[in-house]
């Protein structure tokens, strides 16, 4: 229903396969829904206290996967995050809006972006209606993060 938000909240999974590496670096937050200018937002918040924001520059803001997966499971935050960093070889894209809830279907321009993407882990987004994007740059490609 267009205007209408809303975030899925469950026990998070284990990491695939894919994103297995991330599970060592202490880039890790959690997120839960806010209510801002009229829509749900997914802030990205500490997992050592979730109930604070974070920063995703700040390194004290992040934490082990072990604490921010725990924070989840204990009902103090909706989801997980991962912060990418200067000189990381991830890249993260979050593509908005471009996923039918109901029928799963994908926006021509969203395939059009994964089809560039091969070998990249994707996965639906809280809300149902996006996708996140996840995979290795090379040395001669931009870094990329998008947040909504």
């Amino acid at each position: 229903m267009p205007g209408k938000s809303s975030t899925r909240k469950s026990k998070p999974a284990k990491l695939p396969a894919a994103l297995a590496p991330m599970m060592a670096r202490p880039n890790w937050m959690t997120w839960r829904p806010v209510q801002r200018n009229g829509r749900v937002q997914k802030p990205p918040c500490q997992a050592s206290n979730p109930r604070r924001f974070a920063d995703y520059t700040n390194p004290d803001h992040r934490s082990d996967y072990v604490t921010a997966r725990a924070a989840v499971e204990a009902g103090n935050a909706n989801g997980l995050t991962y912060a990418t960093t200067e000189g990381d070889e991830l890249a993260a894209i979050d593509l908005d809006n471009c996923r039918d809830a109901d029928t799963g279907s994908i926006d021509p321009w969203a395939k059009r972006l994964l089809k560039g993407a091969k070998g990249a882990y994707v996965e639906i987004s809280p809300s149902g209606t996006g996708l996140h994007v996840w995979g290795l740059t090379s040395n001669s490609t931009d870094k990329l993060h998008s947040n909504d």
